[in-house]
């Protein structure tokens, strides 16, 4: 019992006798410790943490893939999902899911808000076995095409537009969902833990939804086969294989598409849950903690250095204990305190590092990283991984270095030279090349991430975003016909904002690039020459990103006019149908030809239209995604039935004065309008470049602690083997020169003496001889 108090107090007086060993020896573990407790915080909370969803390894993402046009993401139309649902065996619980979240405007005193929301099945709720925090999830009673309307509100929602008010259930809210404004009556408040899809502040009946957006598209959405708007989840049955549930997936679309063959058209994808939720966040944590772990290795090479060199310093004292009978089980206890005092330091210098770095980290992370607002000191880092780490570390700084010193004989170390300085110099040197490779490592990743970095920023890509300022407007629904909404309600916002004092120019188009990924408009189109009723001439076809553009859209975004002209305010809905392609559509369209002046049919999901005549080509837009350039077709928004409700403006005056001024004047041509995100089009780009940035920032700065922690190790290996090779040098010298001084001076002691006799003198001489030669 007395162990722990002692080899406490032992400790302690290492670390205040040891100062040139516990300074570095503190300092190293504390930078290595504390990027690897800030690091695995953050990916705690991120992805070890479990889901709020029971079973969350049954849970499957599905949608399908068109191989011949090289579409990843093609998303499934309702009248699919319910044959989907019908003829599965795989499954216990198959849920649509709107593969985006649209915008709702809910209605408040003081003007209406827009909010996120997901358009689900009635199965939804059930398929992850949450219940709601108050009142109750949706139901297959609620997702009919007539069905009353209800609402789920996120506990967010709750409490910031409704005050957390306990008898939220039953009343009415009067909510826009895009298809028209009506009251939705509130029947279910979800727990705080529940945020599937992220961000989404309500849950409303999806088949209400669609057959509301189908009196404004002109068909019915919730019978169109290739009306995809959606992704399907998935729940296995128990001891369901997840490869048979894919083959059964591929089979199904095979079937419904005339496609069994792979490489022949479209294809089912399934992916787990998790996976699809952390998308590329899971990788890059997963490296940087990899990555954390080199850093760690790094420290406890240098600290096992650096203690191996104090016993090897302190080698004469330890071989005379061993040689007086001192057990190895004491040696190593005492080792063990050493090793134990300086950890526990260590370990407290890093958790105050970590507590400053954990706040650094979340700010350099990329805003779509999920429960990055859940990151903190959480129970599992303090109480699992310190206690883990000081032991394993401990043990590892305590016993190698003796383990590597004791590994000789008892007749090798009663040698006098058994435990000279010099005797681990071979294994200490053998850590010092160690170090520096793993140091070297972690620099040559770090500028590789730098410089993919570095080229994500040179892209380009087609236009450019400096100075524009973008925002989004949305009309009250159902107030304006489909074929009005961009001839009357955005042609007056148009004509309104230009006379704004400090606005020099405007522009707007269906969807602004990166806004939704890679999903996006995709039309297939038809050449002249082939027939409209040909279905395999349009599935041959490549799709073409579409996009419904004012005028002034390529001027405003600087992209380059190639050939032919831009489109003008002549191009009206009562004028010839006229397009603009990219240059990537051009050459994949009409390869080796002159695009100007031939003529197309695009549509989404049937033969249908006028032809369009090709008037002119601009250069490629990655618009949906940095990686991925595509190939775009242009309508002037006048001839489109794609609502331009994301507007571009430049401008002369600072932004915070000119919010007002769009916002007054939006709502002078109606006030039940909505205008929404207001923000400079950069930050559109630095949500993009976020993860990058985020994996080279952090890349460096490990690559630079690394290199830090290296560098006090080396110094004080370094400084420590310079002391004893010194030591080496100069004591035996000084020795040696203290003993023949002693001798000359004893010397002229005794020649000095007069001799009384010769047997007096005899003796005197014989007790001279052998003094000097003992002194020798």
């Amino acid at each position: 019992m007395l162990f722990l108090p002692r080899s406490l107090l032992y400790g302690l007086r290492f670390l205040r006798r040891n100062i040139s060993l516990t300074v570095p020896a503190i300092s190293i573990l504390a930078l290595g410790l504390g990027a690897n407790v800030a690091i695995f915080a953050v990916t705690y909370a991120v992805l070890l943490r479990p889901l709020p969803f029971p079973d969350q390894q049954a849970l499957v993402i599905m949608w399908e893939r068109d191989e011949r046009r090289n579409q990843p993401v093609w998303e499934v139309s309702y009248r699919n999902f319910v044959i989907w649902e019908s003829q599965n065996t795989s499954f216990s619980h198959l849920a649509a899911l709107g593969s985006l979240s649209w915008s709702l405007r809910l209605m408040q005193k003081d003007g209406p808000m827009t909010l996120p929301f997901a358009a689900v099945s009635g199965s939804f709720f059930d398929l992850f076995r949450t219940g709601a925090a108050l009142g109750r999830g949706l139901t297959r009673a609620d997702d009919q095409r007539s069905s009353p309307a209800v609402a789920v509100l996120s506990h967010s929602a709750w409490r910031n537009q409704f005050g957390s008010d306990p008898n939220v259930i039953g009343r009415s809210a009067m909510i826009d969902p895009g298809t028209g404004l009506r009251a939705f009556t509130v029947v279910g408040v979800m727990p705080p833990e529940f945020d599937f899809p992220r961000g989404a502040a309500a849950w409303l009946p999806l088949a209400p939804v669609l057959a509301g957006f189908s009196a404004q598209s002109g068909f019915d959405t919730l019978e169109a086969r290739d009306f995809g708007v959606l992704y399907v989840l998935g729940r296995l049955k128990t001891g369901a294989n997840a490869d048979q549930a894919r083959a059964e997936l591929g089979a199904i679309v095979g079937r419904l598409t005339g496609t069994r063959e792979a490489g022949t058209g479209r294809s089912g994808v399934m992916t787990p849950l998790p996976d699809h939720m952390f998308g590329q966040v899971r990788p890059v944590l997963l490296l940087l903690t990899g990555a954390a772990l080199l850093v760690l290795l790094l420290t406890c090479a240098n600290v096992v250095g650096l203690l191996l060199a104090h016993l090897s310093a302190n080698g004469r004292t330890l071989a005379i204990q061993i040689a007086l009978g001192a057990e190895r089980s004491h040696l190593m206890r005492q080792t063990l305190a050493e090793a134990a005092a300086l950890v526990v330091s260590g370990v407290a210098a890093a958790v105050v590092l970590a507590s400053w770095s954990i706040p650094i980290l979340i700010a350099l992370a990329p805003e779509n990283v999920p429960r990055l607002n859940e990151v903190t000191f959480r129970t599992p880092v303090l109480i699992g991984l310190l206690p883990a780490a000081v032991t394993v570390i401990t043990l590892l700084c305590g016993v190698l270095p003796l383990i590597i010193l004791l590994r000789r004989t008892h007749a090798e170390l009663l040698r006098p030279d058994a435990m000279g300085p010099t005797t681990t110099l071979g294994v200490r040197n053998g850590l010092l090349v160690f170090q520096t490779a793993l140091a070297v490592v972690l620099l040559v990743a770090s500028t590789l991430t730098v410089r993919s970095f570095s080229v994500i920023q040179r892209l380009d890509l087609g236009f450019n975003p400096s100075g524009l300022i973008t925002f989004d407007v949305l009309p009250p629904a159902g107030k304006y016909a489909k074929e009005q909404t961009n001839g009357r309600f955005y042609r007056e916002v148009i004509e309104g904002l230009r006379t704004v004092p400090g606005v020099s120019s405007v522009a707007a188009l269906y969807l602004r690039p990166f806004e939704f990924g890679p999903i996006g408009s995709d039309a297939a189109v038809i050449l002249e020459g082939q027939s409209p009723k040909d279905r395999e001439a349009w599935r041959r076809n490549p799709t073409l990103n579409a996009e419904a553009v004012t005028p002034d859209y390529f001027r405003v975004m600087q992209i380059p006019l190639l050939q032919g002209r831009a489109f003008s305010d002549s191009d009206s809905a009562d004028s010839a149908p006229v397009v603009v392609v990219s240059l990537s559509a051009a050459r994949r369209l009409w390869p080796g030809e002159n695009p100007i002046g031939n003529r197309l049919l695009a549509s989404y999901d049937s033969p249908k239209g006028s032809w369009q005549t090709v008037i002119g080509v601009v250069g490629d837009v990655r618009y949906r995604g940095l990686t991925q350039v595509t190939s775009d077709l242009y309508k002037p928004y006048l001839q489109s039935e794609d609502a331009v409700k994301h507007f571009m403006v430049t401008s002369s005056v600072d932004m915070s004065e000119l919010i007002g001024r769009i916002r007054s004047t939006i709502r002078s041509v109606d006030p039940s309008a909505a205008v929404d995100a207001i923000r400079p089009m950069n930050d559109a780009i630095d949500r993009q470049v976020a993860p990058w940035r985020f994996t080279a920032i952090l890349f460096s700065l490990l690559a630079a602690l690394a290199l830090v922690v290296a560098m006090i190790g080396l110094y004080a290996l370094l400084a420590r083997q310079v002391v004893e090779r010194t030591r080496e040098r100069i004591f035996p010298q000084f020795r040696r020169h203290l003993i023949s001084t002693r001798h000359r001076v004893h010397s002229q002691r005794v020649s000095d003496t007069p001799a009384t006799n010769a047997t007096a003198g005899g003796c005197s001489n014989a007790g001279s001889a052998a003094v000097g030669d003992g002194d020798r």
